[in-house]
Formats: C-alpha cells, structure tokens, sequence
C-alpha cells in the first residue's frame, strides 16, 4: 500500500518512495528503471513548457521567502 505526502509547495500527493520492494530481481528492477525512464521522457514532451514554468515560479517564491526571513540585526560600526 502506497503512502501519499502533501508537498508544501505544490500541495499534491507525491509517491512515498520507500515502499519499493527490496526483493525485485536485477531484471525487474532495470524493467521498472526504464519504464519509469520512458514515462519520464513522454511527460516531458508534453509538458516540459509547462513544467518549466512552473519550476520557475517555485524557486522564485522559495527565494522570495528565503529573503524575507533573512535576520538583520547586525551592528553597524559607526
């Protein structure tokens, strides 16, 4: 059974990562690998405008709020 956690910034469920089995074969795992890899690639070609943007907008917020949270309580020696 999958897990779902709420990402903060994009509030969506996002695949819990650590219910991945442990007893795959080398085969199925490179099986898993390369479908993952192939959905990757068509999400992308879809989306990867999209994606991008939206990318941009995260790190843009994330630093705005960084800024806002800088302490300024230095001394000014003068």
């Amino acid at each position: 059974m999958n897990q779902a956690l709420t990402n903060p910034v994009r509030g969506e469920a996002e695949m819990n990562a650590h219910h991945i089995p442990d007893y795959w074969s080398p085969e199925q795992a490179l099986a898993a690998y390369e479908l993952l890899d192939a959905l990757r690639e068509q999400v992308w070609e879809r989306y990867g405008e999209q994606i991008t943007e939206q990318m941009r907008r995260e790190y843009a917020e994330q630093q705005a709020r960084a800024q806002l949270e800088l302490p300024f309580n230095d001394e000014i020696p003068f």
